[in-house]
């Protein structure tokens, strides 16, 4: 699962999953839906770590306030928490721009819908990692073979720190490789991270990890002429804890 600092928890598919006319309707009503996206993540951020720190002891709110929400791990309750409070401000403007009955009572609906993810969350649990390990950014790619054919590839990379904690795969990134080329950790490099995974795929596919072992943070992979097959990618860990009514919940 993805840290909630990696990005916003719901993205544009997991609104069509609740509302198959979002899009449209913000289309129509010229409302901008990745901004309602990142208010709507502002939000849940801000009650989250509201709850952290009223969950938190006298002996952890001082850690907590310099954490902040650095270690929070996206939760399917979370996400749609997420994503119920975007459609919620979505249609909240579209009413306010067009006055329509209609909007209104999509408004109130997912504004409902949106308080009782929010308690759900908190009943269940806001998710903690131990060991937060961030996305990683898109690969890059040095071109060294010089050859007349090459293959369309899906590539995502993600960090390993030297526990082998793994942080969630960067995005896809499409590219056409040939044997030879090289694939890039970039340069910055998160603290506590000592290497880095390749995933890769054939184009549009699912992508599986081509390096036995981590490699190191300034060692290129080379493009081989197969494609392993792989661990597959993930979005990183499950949560460490879940914390609940200001208890602690160990997993497992």
């Amino acid at each position: 699962m993805a840290l909630f600092s990696d990005g916003g928890p719901a993205v544009m598919a997991d609104l069509r999953r609740y509302e198959s006319s979002a899009e449209s309707v913000a289309r129509d009503e010229q409302i901008d839906l990745d901004a309602k996206l990142a208010v709507a993540a502002e939000e849940v951020g801000m009650e989250t770590f509201s709850f952290l720190l009223m969950s938190a002891t006298p002996l952890t709110e001082t850690a907590r306030r310099q954490t902040g929400l650095a270690d929070v791990v996206v939760t399917e309750p979370m996400r749609r928490w997420h994503a119920v409070r975007t459609l919620a401000g979505l249609y909240r403007d579209a009413f306010g721009s067009s006055v329509n009955d209609r909007y209104r009572r999509k408004w109130e609906e997912y504004e409902k819908l949106a308080k009782d993810a929010a308690e759900y969350c908190f009943t269940t649990g806001i998710g903690l990692s131990r060991v937060p390990v961030p996305k990683a950014p898109l690969p890059l790619v040095a071109e060294t073979a010089i050859v007349p054919d090459r293959a369309d590839r899906t590539i995502r990379i993600n960090w390993v720190q030297a526990d082998g904690a793994e942080g969630a795969a960067s995005d896809a990134l499409e590219y056409s490789l040939a044997p030879g080329d090289e694939i890039l950790a970039p340069g910055s490099v998160p603290a506590g991270v000592t290497g880095w995974n390749v995933y890769i795929g054939v184009s549009g596919g699912a992508v599986t990890r081509q390096n036995p072992s981590p490699l190191g943070l300034n060692v290129a992979w080379a493009v081989a002429y197969g494609l392993e097959e792989g661990t597959a990618a993930t979005d990183g860990p499950a949560p460490d804890y879940l914390v609940v009514e200001r208890r602690i919940l160990r997993r497992g």
